[in-house]
Order: C-alpha cells, then sequence, then structure tokens
C-alpha cells in the first residue's frame, strides 16, 4: 500500500493517494512497523496540503491525520500546534464535542499555556452561548472554579458573565415585570441546582435577598 501510495503522491494524485497512505497506516499499526506507519502518516498529511484536494476528501481524512500525528510525535512544541489545528478544524465544521475534548486533552498536557487554552476556550464559549447551551458553559465554569483548567484572568472574568447571563436568562424579565414568585422560584433553582457554578449561586442569593424584601414590602 505504502508504495502505491507513494507513486500516486508522485503523480500528483494526491486524492488518490490518501486511502492507500490510510490503508499503509492501518497494516503498520497491526504488524507494529513503526517506520511504516511514520512515513504514512508524513505522506498522508503531506497529500492533505496540496493543492487540488477536494473538501470532501480533507473532511474525510484530516481530523484522523491530526490524531494520528499526536499519537507519534514527541516535541511539545509541535504537539501544542497538532492540538490547536485539530481543535480549530473539529469546531470549525460543527463538531464542538470533540472541539470540546481536544481542548480539554491540550490544558491537561499544557496546564501552563493558559494564553493558549483561554484563546480556544474563548471560541467554544461562543458556540455555546449562541447555542444557549448552558450545561457545557456551566462545566468549564466548575472546571476553571475549581482549577481543573487554567485560563487568563480576562477569561475568567467572561467566563463569569456568560455562565450568569446563561443561568439567568429570563429571571430578570419576569422581576420586570412584576412576577415575583416565579422570579424567586427560579433563584432558588439556581441556588439548589448541582449544576449552577459558585458565581451563579452567590448572585442568585444576593438577588433572592432582594426579592424576598420586595415581597414583604409588597
Amino acid at each position: 500500500y505504502l508504495l502505491a501510495a507513494e507513486s500516486l503522491f508522485g503523480g500528483g494524485l494526491y486524492d488518490k493517494s490518501l486511502p492507500l497512505y490510510e490503508r499503509a497506516i492501518k497494516y503498520a499499526l497491526e504488524e507494529k512497523n513503526k517506520k511504516i506507519h511514520d512515513i504514512a502518516v508524513k505522506g498522508k498529511v503531506a497529500s492533505l496540503s496540496k493543492e487540488g484536494v477536494s473538501s470532501q476528501t480533507k473532511n474525510k481524512y484530516l481530523e484522523s491525520s491530526y490524531l494520528q500525528l499526536l499519537s507519534k510525535e514527541k516535541d511539545k512544541d509541535k504537539r501544542s500546534l497538532i492540538y490547536k489545528d485539530l481543535f480549530q478544524h473539529q469546531l470549525g465544521r460543527d463538531d464542538a464535542d470533540d472541539a470540546d475534548k481536544t481542548l480539554r486533552a491540550f490544558s491537561s498536557e499544557f496546564p501552563n499555556d493558559k494564553g493558549s487554552t483561554s484563546i480556544m476556550l474563548a471560541k467554544l464559549l461562543d458556540y455555546y452561548k449562541e447555542r444557549k447551551q448552558k450545561d457545557k458553559i456551566t462545566a468549564w465554569t466548575k472546571d476553571v472554579e475549581s482549577n481543573r483548567v487554567h485560563i487568563t484572568d480576562d477569561l475568567k472574568d467572561k467566563l463569569k458573565e456568560f455562565s450568569l447571563a446563561v443561568e439567568f436568562e429570563g429571571v430578570e424579565v419576569l422581576v420586570q415585570e412584576g412576577n415575583l414568585d416565579e422570579a424567586v422560584r427560579k433563584y432558588e433553582e439556581i441556588l439548589n441546582s448541582k449544576s449552577s457554578s459558585n458565581e451563579a449561586k452567590k448572585n442568585a442569593s444576593y438577588n433572592l435577598a432582594s426579592l424576598y424584601l420586595k415581597q414583604n414590602n409588597g
């Protein structure tokens, strides 16, 4: 498979070379042949970077190429770049679940690279916010609060804003409409929910105290 793939690559038939590189990689893994594996992965990645490769082919092979590169690459700087490219590719095709996993893997391997983690997380948060995925934002908020994920102070502030905006969505409207009983119920739900972030619970507690006063005075 490898010789055939290399021959097609040499002839500029990059689309056709990719399935054969993929088969060569599979064969190398089965036979535990590191030399063939590394050559095939390198050829596969090189083919994908060439002009003339269809977007359909790229979508089919690009993610597996990044994962294969990660499986063999030892250099930290190169691994960091692969993670970032993989994350961008996944989020770009609306695969937020895999992008989330990639970011968590990056953060675990590079805990001190707050800047890169923050850049990727900000993009992911925007994605979740647009789709009102409260549980995802809350999960990241909890991980940051517990220091399982390290990000910049600026993004910590933004994450708090995101989390609170999602948690309290609609409650302020109830207050403005004078529906205090329902607003109290919503804040109590936030306060008692295990999924709520610490920051959300603090704000819910403060707002509840204010609403209790309004109810008593009303």
